[in-house]
């Protein structure tokens, strides 16, 4: 069988309701579909009036701008902010660029946009690298000196390795 189609405006009022059994008579969601379970509301179980407490809190709750939840709107600032500072950012690399701000300046400035974005976006740290260890005092097995030392002499024929085959030819 099943149940019968219901209009917007008969769901609507099932969710006014629902909110009205939460959050006036404080009753759980279980409850709730308990009492709403017959005709004329036919609520199935306690996931179905959860989401009628949901819409019906939506509905008392829906304001001019037709922004319901506070947290989408705290998120719709967020990035707002968040686009403001990626621009400052372009912006302070440009000024750089033409000469009007010094670098060290300028990268401080970028420095503070970029940690204001972190905060605001809620962003973890990058976790710290790995550290070579020198001694073979703990448990880890240490990197021999000698190893690190050869690794150093080598770096200008790796770095002119690396800028003759690797990088992309430069023609200006």
């Amino acid at each position: 069988m099943g149940v019968p189609r219901r209009t917007p405006e008969e769901l609507e009022a099932s969710h006014l309701i629902a909110y009205k059994l939460r959050y006036e008579d404080r009753l759980c969601y279980r409850d709730i579909a308990a009492q709403l379970a017959g005709p004329p509301h036919f609520c199935g179980n306690h996931t179905t009036a959860r989401r009628w407490v949901q819409e019906g809190y939506r509905l008392v709750h829906l304001n001019e701008d037709g922004m319901t939840d506070p947290m989408r709107k705290r998120g719709a600032r967020r990035e707002i902010a968040g686009d403001t500072l990626d621009s400052l950012f372009a912006r302070i690399e440009q000024e750089m660029t033409a000469g009007t701000l010094k670098r060290d300046k300028g990268r401080a400035l970028q420095l503070r946009a970029l940690e204001n974005y972190i905060h605001l976006h809620g962003l973890r740290r990058a976790p710290e690298p790995a550290r070579v260890k020198l001694s073979g005092n703990g448990s880890r097995p240490a990197t021999p000196g000698e190893l690190l030392d050869s690794l150093v002499a080598m770096q200008p024929e790796i770095d002119a390795l690396i800028e003759r085959d690797m990088l992309p030819n430069r023609e200006d």
